[in-house]
């Protein structure tokens, strides 16, 4: 067999030791770098959930500033409603509609797990957690108790369709 000299005398190439080291660094980087867009991809729809929630805060408000009323049909709640599904926790209960007579907030999870609301009661924030896919707990935590006269809270399911999750003496 023949062998590849160098001009020293020593063989070119490298050794196994250092062909794993290099392939482990690059491993490391993979992760490092993995981690890295996994953190910016979950900003990136937490900011599109709270744009939509905003969007949809202020059609209700212009619904309400025309019709004297909150959204109460389907169609009214439909047309309201803007969502980036890509952005938005995905399943079942995700995205909640509240309103009693004197206020009105809307509640989303985002594909990272991080629960936002709009509220009239208490504006705009972010959820510590998600508490939970009740509205007994979702509409309290925006500023709408499910005590208040005229409560209705409204699901948005994963096919679309707006179902009452709630309705006031059911």
């Amino acid at each position: 067999m023949n062998k590849v000299w160098a001009p020293s005398g020593r063989r070119q190439g490298f050794t196994i030791v250092e062909l794993l080291i290099v392939i482990v660094v690059i491993g490391i980087l993979a992760a490092i770098t993995i981690v890295a867009f996994n953190g910016v991809q979950n900003r990136a729809n937490d900011t599109t959930v709270q744009s939509d929630l905003r969007s949809t805060y202020s059609k209700i408000r212009q619904f309400e500033a025309i019709n004297g009323r909150w959204p109460t049909l389907q169609a009214e709640i439909n047309d309201a409603f803007v969502v980036t599904r890509s952005a938005n926790g995905g399943g079942s209960n995700t995205l909640l509609y509240c309103r009693s007579d004197a206020a009105v907030a809307i509640v989303a999870r985002s594909v990272s797990t991080a629960g936002f609301y709009h509220s009239s009661a208490n504006g705009s924030g972010k959820m510590a957690t998600w508490p939970g896919d009740g509205n007994a707990s979702l509409c309290p935590a925006a500023g709408i108790p499910t005590a208040s006269t005229g409560y209705v809270a409204v699901w948005l399911r994963v096919n679309g369709l707006w179902e009452t999750w709630f309705t006031p003496g059911a």
